[in-house]
């Protein structure tokens, strides 16, 4: 009796068929990100970060992992320091190069050099975020990759795409975001602006839309990995944005058609807000930027698990 119920064990078609198969609802509920490939199928996305139910999971997984690294940043506090004194003589290296270019004119191609103060303050904003809780992540993408250490990414039961992108926070760049926050309310007061709770809310909103599109168009550099065997330019690929960031990138395109389509990408960072604040586009840009940003967000995500498909792990 126990080697015939062994055997109907071994052929019963509940326990030969994979667990996604069998637990589907289970499985996506809990968060997994699945990768089956069964007679041909291709791949089988089980993607449930955006229900409800799982935002507090997720929410409190981030909070973790921030005080995680955080602590372990703690640990080098010399480090920490002076890091941050660096970043604050670098941006005020910055601005005393934008105020020398000013000693040459009022305006630089209809900029205002307090203007150009307020697109530092913001892009430092945008780059502080973004070293903390991106940047170490979506570089050493490519090399994970290589290497096999993503299957580590894919074995856990969280989306891949959030734990890839959170799992480390670079908090020796709270220095660029304290500085950029510094700036911005000067640059505010000097150019006349009063500070109102709407003006907070859309500054920061400008912030999160900035920081939204540099994550996608960092994200799909990232992903060309998997069809690459070595990818060592993406370092400098966010090297030349970082620095083109800094600078309107309508003095660029010099208001050229073909220059415009082809900078939209960036103008939607740091430009297109910075514009807006100051009213120097009509208030419709406003909502072409968010819808620009969603659709931006949405296609780079589609493209990281169009890509994920080329993916062989390090046992295969």
């Amino acid at each position: 009796t126990l080697f015939t119920h062994r055997n109907n064990y071994r052929s019963n078609t509940f326990f030969s068929t994979p667990a996604c198969t069998r637990y589907p609802d289970r499985i996506s509920n809990r968060g997994y990100f699945v990768i089956q490939n069964n007679l041909g199928k291709g791949t089988d996305t089980l993607f449930s970060f955006w229900k409800l139910t799982n935002m507090f999971r997720y929410f409190k997984l981030l909070t973790t992992l921030i005080k995680n690294n955080l602590a372990r940043e703690m640990e080098y506090r010399a480090n920490f320091i002076l890091w941050f004194i660096i970043e604050i003589f670098w941006t005020a290296a910055q601005l005393f190069m934008v105020e020398a270019f000013f000693t040459f004119g009022d305006t630089i191609h209809g900029w205002t050099k307090y203007q150009m103060f307020l697109l530092i303050g913001l892009f430092r904003c945008v780059d502080g975020l973004f070293h903390i809780f991106f940047h170490i992540n979506l570089l050493s993408f490519p090399e994970n990759i290589r290497t096999g250490d993503f299957d580590q990414y894919l074995c856990r039961p969280v989306n891949t795409l959030f734990l890839m992108s959170t799992r480390k926070q670079g908090f020796d760049e709270l220095g660029t975001l304290f500085m950029g926050i510094f700036i911005t309310v000067f640059s505010l007061s000097k150019l006349g602006f009063i500070f109102t709770f709407s003006l907070l809310f859309q500054y920061v909103m400008f912030i999160l839309l900035g920081l939204i599109a540099l994550y996608s168009l960092i994200l799909i550099f990232s992903s060309l990995s998997f069809f690459l065997t070595r990818m060592t330019a993406l370092e400098s690929i966010w090297d030349v944005i970082s620095k083109t960031l800094r600078i309107p990138i309508d003095l660029i395109s010099k208001n050229n058609q073909i220059g415009n389509i082809l900078t939209f990408p960036l103008l939607i960072v740091i430009t297109m807000p910075t514009q807006n604040i100051t009213q120097k586009l009509p208030i419709s840009f406003i909502f072409i930027e968010i819808l620009t940003v969603a659709v931006l967000f949405i296609l780079s995500k589609k493209f990281f698990y169009f890509s994920l498909r080329r993916y062989s792990s390090a046992s295969s």
